[in-house]
């Protein structure tokens, strides 16, 4: 996604490659949640289970597919001739917007780590069963899919910066709204706007950290981009 010509192109090659993690993103969880529903009517004793086998079975068919492509032998990026330094990585971090768009892409993905991760929580003490909150959860991935969708209308209209600054605050004010939400209809219209304002801060990020990125280390760039989104998972839960 982050070869060829840069610009808008290069935003709307990622925003496809984030429907597709959409699309996973609405069905798994729906899914995942009609199984669990399942096995505790079922009086098993441990009804996550045949969920976590599920999500195996998934795991083991996606490596599959990943060890069998034939687009592996195709990628690469532009080379240079050698005559200029490799940059390092604190030489990539001192490049204007390159730390703003590194700290912009840990917080969205932490943001959906920790609403994945603690929405169960608040749906069983809010009384919801298993399968509503999965029913959140992929109502969160289908308004991210209609929002990278949506994405070359949205850059188009009000370009990279208000987009993004704009989708991901008024995400920021439904997620506060989240903590004292009570009805599920409530529930379900702020997870619309939550999923809605964080799927576009995965692609457009991705896309400006390889648009800053010096000839020749946009895969070099794009990994320290993978490495902080890490980081802070590992730190910030």
């Amino acid at each position: 996604a982050a070869r060829g010509r840069g610009g808008s192109d290069r935003d709307l090659r990622f925003g496809r490659v984030a429907v597709a993690v959409s699309i996973g993103q609405l069905v798994g969880p729906l899914v995942g949640g009609v199984i669990l529903d399942w096995a505790e009517q079922a009086g098993l004793d441990a009804p996550t289970t045949p969920v976590f086998l599920f999500g195996a079975a998934l795991g083991l068919a996606a490596t599959g597919v990943g060890a069998t492509a034939g687009a592996w032998a195709a990628a690469g990026e532009v080379r240079t001739d050698g005559a200029e330094p490799r940059p390092s990585v604190a030489s990539m971090l001192r490049i204007p917007g390159m730390r703003h768009a590194l700290a912009t892409s840990v917080a969205v993905l932490t943001a959906v780590d920790l609403l994945v991760a603690y929405l169960p929580l608040v749906g069983r003490e809010r009384g919801l069963s298993p399968a509503f909150v999965g029913l959140l959860l992929s109502v969160r991935g289908l308004a991210t899919l209609a929002s990278r969708l949506a994405l070359p209308v949205l850059m188009s209209s009000f370009g990279r910066r208000m987009t993004l600054g704009g989708n991901l605050f008024a995400a920021g004010l439904a997620i506060t709204a989240l903590s004292v939400a009570s009805r599920p209809a409530v529930f379900l219209a702020l997870r619309v706007v939550i999923g809605f304002g964080l799927g576009v801060g995965q692609p457009i990020t991705a896309s400006w950290v390889a648009g800053q990125a010096p000839v020749g280390r946009v895969a070099a760039a794009l990994a320290l981009r993978l490495t902080g989104n890490r980081a802070g998972q590992l730190l910030l839960p």
